[in-house]
């Protein structure tokens, strides 16, 4: 606990943790040249994260490596003698922190508890979707690092996702398409995923258009006679994107064709046509 709050209540955590990302801070006796070094590779390393997002994110440049090594040490120290509600509190207060690379450390952290979470953790995960976690990289990793392995060990808490998914928070309804892709890619429970996917058919949103996109593929995995049935009974109602997503292992030929096939034929939205097919 006293390092990683030593590391978030310094002044000077930018440079502490940059130089940290670099290898040199503890490895150079020299703190000034650290942190030059430090302060340049961050500058070029946050321009290259914020192109990733549409909407501004604050980063320090960590590599995900660094990042990784950095919390892997820090759960070394911590996880002998913690309990998962206190990793929870911990997890909870770097979420609050600004930085990107703060908040992944404490989904991170949080992650090598996973197998101490019970259902009742679902309450604050819901939360903490709807007020901390604000980007796909942030609610993508939480959904592999926690989520997923919750409804690994806990199968009737499905019924919970099914019901995130009418929720008005884009990052809710997310959640529950990216946890269910590790099932899909195994060709498990498909019937709940295919079932989420179509309710998200016509979901405004393009971050859901690619994250159905991405469950539909992985659904494929296993069984491609079954994504393309599912994909030319709705194919006309599917925007494109989510669309190129799922046909994605498809060969190229058969990829050409099925987008041919389930082109929209009038001017109608993708929501009016996808309700419309939905009704049928």
């Amino acid at each position: 606990m006293r390092n990683l709050e030593g590391y978030s209540q310094q002044p000077e955590k930018l440079i502490s943790l940059g130089t940290m990302a670099a290898g040199l801070a503890h490895e150079l006796n020299n703190p000034a040249a650290a942190a030059w070094h430090a302060s340049t590779h961050l500058q070029q390393s946050v321009t290259q994260a914020q192109r990733y997002f549409k909407q501004p994110v604050v980063a320090l440049g960590i590599e995900t490596p660094r990042l990784r090594e950095f919390v892997a040490g820090q759960v070394m120290t911590l996880k002998p003698g913690w309990s998962a509600e206190q990793a929870i509190d911990l997890c909870e207060r770097l979420l609050g922190e600004p930085e990107l690379e703060t908040r992944g450390a404490g989904i991170l952290l949080l992650g090598a508890f996973r197998d101490q979470l019970t259902p009742d953790f679902l309450s604050r995960a819901k939360l903490w979707l709807e007020q901390r976690l604000d980007n796909w990289a942030l609610v993508d990793s939480f959904c592999s690092s926690i989520l997923s392995p919750l409804l690994e060990r806990h199968w009737v808490e499905e019924i919970i996702l099914e019901l995130w998914s009418d929720d008005s928070s884009l990052w809710v309804r997310r959640a529950v398409m990216v946890t269910f892709v590790p099932f899909a890619r195994r060709g498990e429970r498909l019937e709940a995923a295919y079932e989420v996917a179509r309710e998200h058919l016509c979901d405004p949103e393009d971050l859901m258009h690619k994250a159905v996109g991405w469950l539909l593929r992985e659904c494929g995995k296993t069984d491609m006679k079954r994504l393309q049935q599912f994909l030319l009974l709705y194919g006309p109602a599917i925007p494109r994107t989510t669309m190129r997503y799922a046909i994605e292992r498809f060969p190229a030929a058969q990829r050409a064709r099925l987008l041919r096939a389930t082109q929209r034929k009038s001017n109608r939205s993708p929501r009016g046509t996808v309700e419309g097919t939905l009704k049928r």
